[in-house]
């Protein structure tokens, strides 16, 4: 995807942009304010994180000295994003949006195709952008999951060591008889070479 050249006369007024939904998603548009250099027609976009108070007003405020734009910027929130591109790499970017759409990290988003200028001056656009925010649901199902496999995992030592336990016994016994037989061999072979000492002893006696 080519960024394009921004000109007043090239840009119409943002159109909403559609993003299919998927399951266990919830999509959420709204307009946000981005700088030029940050906005790709139909790009999709990842947050990275979004801007703590102090953070946020020292960044408006560097941004718009004179309070054209944002005014107020308690109003604003500031969201770092990787932006997605046909091209090679993935800029990082800043989407700033008056509460409009509800982003939080690791939240994607996509741009709309059109934009149109909130402040030629500052090469600021405005923009519409479907959010794409990942339902709890599957945070939900991925502990279950890990909930099962711990479960099973405590199943399997159990009975291993249940079996082993058995092993252990078993080959006890096994060692208790195999004695056992060893000295019932031994006693016999004792009584026999007594027996052939008596009679060595009547015959040359």
């Amino acid at each position: 995807m080519k960024k394009g050249t921004l000109a007043a006369t090239a840009l119409a007024v943002g159109a909403g942009a559609t993003a299919g939904s998927t399951a266990a998603q919830e999509n959420d548009e709204g307009e946000v304010v981005v700088h030029a250099h940050d906005y790709y027609p139909e790009a999709t976009f990842e947050v990275l994180t979004e801007f703590d108070t102090p953070t946020r007003d020292s960044f408006l405020e560097n941004l718009d000295e004179d309070g054209d734009v944002f005014d107020d910027p308690a109003d604003w929130n500031v969201h770092a994003v990787r932006i997605e591109t046909d091209g090679d790499g993935s800029p990082l970017g800043y989407v700033m949006e008056e509460e409009t759409l509800n982003l939080s990290e690791g939240d994607g988003g996509s741009f709309a195709e059109t934009a149109s200028f909130r402040s030629p001056a500052m090469n600021l656009l405005e923009v519409d952008a479907t959010a794409e925010e990942v339902d709890d649901e599957d945070d939900e199902v991925d502990d279950e999951d890990d909930e099962m496999n711990d479960e099973v995992d405590d199943e399997d030592d159990e009975m291993n060591d249940e079996v082993d336990d058995e092993d252990d016994e078993m080959n006890d016994e096994v060692d208790d008889e195999d004695d056992e037989m060893n000295d019932e061999v031994d006693d016999e072979e004792n009584d026999n070479n007594n027996n052939n000492n008596d009679n060595d002893d009547g015959i040359f006696g």
